[in-house]
């Protein structure tokens, strides 16, 4: 006989699932309606332009990253660059993806209830800001995706679909070096379980591509391996666990991503001692948790490996995998268990308020992204007002644009994908209309890639000369002009786009100094302004313009 109200209950559980996917998607497009390309994706647009063995196997960091160069090429061709949203669905479809396989994998464990309890919050890890919110990061979630789903196949026990998880299990290696994890998982499982010899392939298949891979192109990355991290690689795997737990339960208030580890230490010991008498319950080491505690532990001993400044236990980009890792080893803990249904709403109601403070932390890094973005956008737009003028070699760096760009956008790279690709920079009219501190570096990029400098001018030259008060903007003829400071030392700055400073600083101008300042022609007719700090006033002149300026003095 049907159980109906069973079939009900269970089907609930599906339906409120698929609404919290939905829920999901929507949420990251919304938050990345703003947001730009930024980073490290620079170096999948511009630097990786040609279809040969360096553009696909050259580490990035690292990582091998075949998988997502080869996305980034095919969502390049058919959307362009225009628009950063072709590249943001691809990565919240991955993201989507492992969050339904990891729903299977809780379910199989503790049912279906368990299971959306277990991965709502994942959906809106809001300390994992950094993947949810990044195209770039569709590697990270195609390589949890590929790996999980070789995990549940191999554990059928059916030897027909082991081709297919070991497929997957290269898929994840091509991905990115997180599918190392799933790979030793895997092994795990091949040790643990009966025809060892047949089976071995499964997982020796995949890492022996990723060593041959190793050996021609990834040895030739920036190592951080030293002795000092891997003494200390106990404490951060400690760490690593004890910041997932954190930012699983929600954890996440906008400090310092340090609270995670402080909060998540002793949360983690109680954990650990939970565990350890569940263990002693039933009698012995599951199969699975040792399968779910090695690819937890594989993880985060890599990383460790290669710790920074910048890649504390507690990086935002290791949160995800992190607390995925976690809720798999709490499912193989609890697994059999059939909770009560109190029990479970006491689960849900943790899991949706670890969501909304989630999505909190996700919405105020989607506003940092979004400030960054249009910075950058900003810095774009000048590369392209002068590419007439501007060295093919110029690159955009944090000083002459105020925004990171890891060395990887250079005019001249930048100018041909925008022939072949379109354009993700602001127009003239956006630039415009845009925030000040997006005009702010606009004036910096622009000034950097003309190369404005006050260079040294004959006295004689001189005509028709006016005093500019101090503080006092001028606007400059387009071919510029020549300043004498009469009565003083004066520091000039210039502005074009912003409005409420003037932050191209041209430096000191000596008292009884005269320089000129050219203004090469470019494809904006907005003028530029200059004003006077520090001296009480200088004289602006004009001047015959040089054809050759002469060299700067510094």
């Amino acid at each position: 006989m049907i159980d109906v109200a069973g079939a009900w209950y269970e089907r609930a559980a599906y339906t409120l699932f698929g609404i919290a996917l939905a829920a999901s998607a929507a949420t990251l497009l919304h938050l990345q309606a703003d947001i730009s390309f930024v980073l490290d994706e620079w170096d999948f647009l511009l630097a990786r332009r040609d279809f040969d063995a360096a553009a696909l196997l050259d580490p990035h960091n690292e990582h091998i990253s075949v998988l997502p160069v080869l996305v980034y090429k095919a969502l390049l061709s058919a959307f362009g660059m225009d628009s950063p949203l072709p590249f943001q669905v691809a990565q919240v479809f991955a993201a989507l993806i492992a969050a339904a396989l990891l729903f299977v994998y809780v379910r199989r464990r503790v049912g279906a209830w368990g299971a959306l309890a277990a991965v709502i919050p994942i959906l809106f890890l809001g300390a994992s800001w950094a993947n949810l919110l990044s195209a770039f990061q569709v590697a990270f979630f195609g390589a949890t995706a590929c790996g999980l789903g070789a995990v549940l196949l191999f554990e059928r026990a059916d030897r027909r679909a082991d081709p297919i998880v070991c497929t997957l299990l290269v898929l994840a290696v091509l991905w990115q070096s997180l599918g190392l994890a799933f790979v030793a998982g895997v092994a795990a499982a091949v040790v643990l379980g009966r025809d060892r010899l047949a089976r071995a392939y499964v997982a020796l298949v995949p890492a022996a591509v990723y060593l041959a891979w190793w050996l021609g192109w990834g040895h030739q990355a920036d190592s951080q391996f030293t002795l000092e991290n891997l003494i200390s690689s106990p404490l951060y795997v400690f760490d690593g666990f004890a910041a997932s737990i954190s930012s699983l339960l929600g954890f996440v208030g906008g400090g310092p991503e340090a609270d995670l580890v402080t909060y998540g230490r002793p949360l983690l010991v109680i954990a650990i001692v939970v565990a350890a008498l569940r263990v002693r319950r039933i009698g012995g080491i599951p199969r699975g948790l040792v399968i779910a505690v090695a690819i937890a532990v594989v993880f985060w001993f890599l990383a460790a490996l290669n710790e920074t400044y910048a890649r504390p236990a507690s990086n935002g980009r290791y949160q995800y995998p992190g607390a995925f890792f976690l809720v798999m080893i709490a499912a193989e803990l609890v697994r059999g268990v059939r909770f009560q249904r109190r029990w479970l709403a006491v689960a849900l109601a943790v899991a949706l308020a670890a969501a909304v403070s989630g999505f909190a932390n996700l919405r105020r890094n989607s506003d940092l992204l979004a400030s960054v973005s249009e910075r950058g956008r900003a810095g774009l737009a000048a590369l392209e007002i002068t590419r007439d003028t501007v060295d093919p070699a110029f690159l955009l760096t944090t000083e002459n644009s105020d925004v990171v760009y890891f060395d990887l956008v250079a005019a001249g790279p930048y100018l041909s994908a925008v022939d072949e690709f379109g354009s993700p920079a602001f127009s003239e009219r956006e630039l415009v209309e845009a925030a000040e501190q997006a005009r702010v570096a606009a004036d910096k990029a622009t000034a950097a890639a003309l190369e404005l400098r006050l260079r040294p001018l004959d006295p004689e030259q001189l005509r028709h000369c006016r005093r500019l008060a101090v503080g006092a903007p001028t606007t400059l003829p387009a071919a510029g002009l020549a300043l004498a400071a009469d009565r003083g030392d004066a520091t000039i700055r210039l502005r074009r786009f912003a409005t409420q400073s003037f932050a191209v600083d041209l430096g000191l101008l000596p008292a009884g100094a005269v320089a000129q300042l050219s203004i090469p022609s470019d494809r904006s007719f907005r003028a530029w302004e200059l004003q006077v700090a520090g001296a009480a006033g200088v004289l602006v002149c004009e001047h015959p313009p040089l054809v050759n300026p002469p060299p700067d003095t510094e």
